[in-house]
Formats: structure tokens, sequence, C-alpha cells
């Protein structure tokens, strides 16, 4: 969270709010089976409670953000985009793909040499190194960006994606923690209704893994269309 002390719009939307929805099944196996189970801890619980009511939460939600993006940029987003080099945004301004017109692209690419004064790769170059190609519109997108930060449909399409990508890390754990929550109200704490809850629960995160991959590419592309529409205005 760059140690910032107040949460800005992205942030909250495209960090907390999904790290919330993660903790369902811990949430719930705390106060329906933890809590219980160490209830007899009571002179220990109240001389820790006083500390931990408001820094455990804290830091259970900041664990949860933190993980939830690191899964969803390590695993999710190099699994489906291989990487920054093969992002939506690199990969529109490649001569060989046909997201935009050679026109637009020819268009975006004057205007990148004229205000950053960058040359991206010819069609020649970009079939002879490609990788290279890639890393010069890498480089110029980084600096796009920084240009229309303050765009809020930039940044509406970039809170899409972030929401996308922090639920595809975030349901992992998710996932792994409702399929401990089934187990241990079937078997060990027989509670039916937190049992069926909990398989909704895995019902829940194993489509949003499912179908992360889809949502991501499409979200993905929407903001890299969104971008460099804002940066042409």
């Amino acid at each position: 969270m760059k140690n910032r002390i107040m949460w800005d719009a992205y942030d909250r939307k495209a960090r907390v709010y999904p790290a919330f929805f993660v903790l369902i099944p811990v949430l719930t196996l705390h106060y329906l089976y933890l809590e219980k189970e160490f209830s007899e801890w009571n002179t220990l619980l109240t001389a820790l409670k006083s500390i931990t009511i408001i820094s455990f939460p804290l830091l259970l939600l900041y664990f949860t953000i933190e993980q939830s993006r690191f899964i969803g940029k390590a695993i999710f987003e190099n699994w489906y985009f291989k990487g920054n080099l093969f992002m939506p945004t690199t990969n529109f301004l490649l001569h060989s793909t046909k997201h935009l017109s050679s026109t637009y692209k020819r268009e975006i690419r004057k205007k990148i040499k004229t205000d950053f004064s960058l040359s991206l790769s010819s069609n020649d170059q970009e079939q002879t190194d490609g990788l290279e190609a890639r890393r010069k519109i890498s480089e110029a997108v980084a600096l796009i960006r920084e240009k229309v930060r303050g765009e809020n449909f930039v940044l509406k399409y970039n809170i899409h994606y972030g929401i996308a990508r922090n639920l595809a890390g975030g349901s992992v754990i998710a996932l792994a923690t409702s399929i401990v929550d089934y187990i241990i109200f079937k078997y060990v704490e027989t509670q039916q209704f937190a049992a069926v809850l909990s398989i909704l629960l895995i019902i829940v995160y194993s489509s949003l893994l499912l179908s992360s991959k889809f949502v991501m590419v499409y979200l993905g592309n929407n903001y890299a269309e969104r971008l460099y529409t804002e940066y042409m205005k």
C-alpha cells in the first residue's frame, strides 16, 4: 500500500473491497469455530482483547490485500499475459496485432515520438526482434500512464481490471479456507448451516477462478483501449 495512511479510490475499490470478499470464509471460521474453541482461554483473551480488537483485523486485512495482489500478479497475470511485455497495452501497439487500425497506431506512435522522444520499432525491426519492440512499447506505456493519470475514465477501467486480478488472487486463499471450513463444520464441529455456507463459498470462489482468464483479458483489453483513447484526446 506504499505506506499511505489514507487509501485512494484505486486502493479502496480494487484492493480493499475484494479483500473483504475474500475474508468471508476466514471470518466464518473465526466466529463459528475458533472463537468458541478457544473460549476457555478467557484470561489470556481478556488481556489481549484491548490490543487485538483493532490491530488484528487491520493486520488480517492488510495481509489479505497484499497476498491477493501478489498471487494475482505473480501467478494469474504472468500466466494469462506472460508478464508486462505481453500485456494488452503492449500488444495493442504492435504492428502485427489487429486490435487497433494501422492508421490509429501510426498516430499514437507519432505522438509518443513527439511527447517522449521515443521511437518505437518499425515493422521490420519488430519482425527481427519482437522482444525489443515490446520493451520499447512497455517503456512508452509507463510514460503514457503518468501523462493520463488524472483521467477518471482511465482510472475507472484500471480499477475494474484491478478488482478482477485481485479477486482471482484472493480466490485462491478463499477457496482453500472454504475447503478447510467445510471439513471442520462437517466432520469436527457439526454445524449444518456453516457446512452448507462453506459449500456455497467453494462454488463461488471456484467460479471466480474458472472465469478469471476471460474476465482479466476482457477488462485488460478495455483498459488498454481507454488508455490510448484518453492519451490521444
